[in-house]
């Protein structure tokens, strides 16, 4: 049940491993992330190395909202467990923006993994899945055990293990970790117009408000009441009302959900998904 309060399932096995092959990285408590009040108390959790086979792609991470929604209309079946899927979603990452993941390469080529990616207990990365497909890059053509393993912060499990006391998160506070390390992040690579559209009203479907999202961004919250309405209208004509056109023409040619068909992410063209926002402004005007 997708609401604010549903929890994400824990496969046990996965979460085993996890713990078993998680190595500290010293000095212990040593990274701040937005998660739940970690930043107003000023508590610091633990950064881990953990092998690249135990991370793995999350399907519902809303930088692939269009490839995924797309390849399961297409009446396929898509398995986090399954390796043959995370490999197709790998390849989705690496092509979706490839201009960006070269230089990402090439960054952790030269100065390593700088940022410190956020996983849930069982492995399943809620921030750095490009950083993950960059260093199986390096570490396939190089072989260099250095780029076989990530710096991860690991979420509670629930169970007061080693990765913390705490309850396990909900479906929303990971939404709302992915949301502020990657909406509200600059300097990286952003997600497609239609990615952030469908991320915005994934988030409403769980009862998460566009106004509650954008209360939550530090680029947004002190703005007084007119700016902030503004900034809600403008998001609102900018990207859910475009992807309410996109929706439309989508179902009378009755290829509901398939998205790719209307646009692309990262620095490549945008496809149609300016022509819906331009077509939507045009029908409001």
């Amino acid at each position: 049940q997708r609401t604010t309060s549903a929890h994400r399932e824990i496969i046990p096995d996965f979460k085993e491993r996890i713990l078993q092959a998680a190595v500290l990285i010293e000095p212990e408590g040593s990274q701040l992330i937005n998660f739940r009040d970690d930043i107003s108390s000023d508590n610091k959790r633990s950064n881990w190395k953990v092998s690249l086979e135990y991370l793995l792609y999350r399907f519902d991470n809303s930088r692939l909202n269009a490839e995924v929604k797309s390849y399961i209309k297409g009446g396929e079946r898509l398995d986090e467990e399954n390796d043959d899927h995370q490999e197709m979603v790998g390849e989705w990452l690496e092509e979706s923006d490839d201009i960006n993941m070269t230089k990402l390469v090439n960054d952790i080529r030269q100065n390593g993994q700088t940022d410190v990616a956020i996983c849930t207990c069982d492995g399943f990365l809620i921030n750095g899945n490009r950083r993950r497909k960059a260093l199986e890059i390096l570490y396939n053509s190089t072989s260099e055990e250095k780029y076989n393993f990530m710096k991860v912060v690991v979420l509670p499990s629930g169970d007061n293990d080693a990765f913390g006391p705490g309850e396990q998160p909900s479906l929303i506070e990971i939404q709302q970790i992915e949301y502020s390390c990657q909406v509200q992040a600059t300097g990286k690579s952003e997600y497609s117009g239609i990615n952030t559209a469908l991320l915005y009203k994934k988030n409403i479907d769980m009862e998460y408000s566009l106004e509650a999202q954008l209360r939550n961004d530090p680029q947004y919250h002190h703005l007084d009441t007119r700016a902030f309405n503004k900034t809600l209208k403008d998001k609102t004509n900018d990207y859910l009302l475009p992807l309410k056109e996109v929706d439309t023409y989508l179902t009378y040619f009755k290829r509901d959900e398939q998205y790719t068909s209307v646009s692309q992410g990262g620095d490549k063209d945008e496809g149609r998904w300016q022509a819906f926002k331009d077509w939507s402004s045009f029908n409001r005007i």
